[in-house]
């Protein structure tokens, strides 16, 4: 199998503190790979209403579209097996993609292409993560990648945690000047 390198990148918009974050790393992506628009992939906080003192690690889903990609949804979905769960969007294939990716565990849904950003955003919908990787079915993912991505994840769920933390202090330190400025308001208006 002949190789291209393409570059990953991890995209991390957080709207509880708008907290934005990168990173990119390298995959292995199959010779049959030749629209180079596709060989970026990103990664996406999805859930704005994530608890970011959650004592759990968090959650990413690999999300794939496909059409008719029975040639490479094995090897991809085998390349992060074990690591990630794998939803699968499918738009009316004809071959044996659906089956192929159920048989390796893909929760398979089904929706007609009407434009690449609707399905994309239909795919959200229907992950539960903390975090999402699009992935095409010619790319997969290494070890290396694997290991970064995951490390990423940990690195901003501590970098979350610790802001969290700053910003209750903040707001806790606000509150609490606001309640000295306005007893010593009241205390003047009464001495008045």
């Amino acid at each position: 199998m002949t190789t291209n390198d393409s570059t990953n990148t991890i995209n991390s918009a957080n709207p509880s503190n708008n907290t934005k974050a990168e990173i990119s790393a390298t995959t292995e992506s199959s010779a049959s790979c030749v629209n180079s628009a596709s060989s970026v992939n990103s990664v996406s906080s999805t859930n704005s209403t994530s608890n970011a003192n959650s004592a759990s690690s968090p959650s990413l889903d690999v999300i794939i579209l496909t059409k008719n990609e029975a040639k490479n949804i094995q090897d991809c979905l085998k390349s992060f097996e074990g690591s990630f769960r794998a939803i699968v969007i499918d738009d009316d294939s004809q071959d044996e993609t659906v089956a192929l990716a159920k048989a390796l565990g893909a929760e398979v849904y089904y929706r007609l292409l009407d434009s690449f950003a609707a399905q994309r955003n239909f795919a959200l919908t229907k992950s539960q993560a903390d975090w999402v990787f699009f992935l095409d079915a010619d790319e997969r993912f290494t070890p290396e990648l694997i290991k970064s991505v995951k490390s990423f994840i940990s690195q901003n769920q501590v970098q979350g945690q610790a802001q969290a933390q700053g910003q209750d202090q903040v707001q806790a330190q606000g509150q609490t000047q606001g309640q000295d400025q306005v007893q010593a308001q009241g205390q003047a208006q009464g001495q008045a």
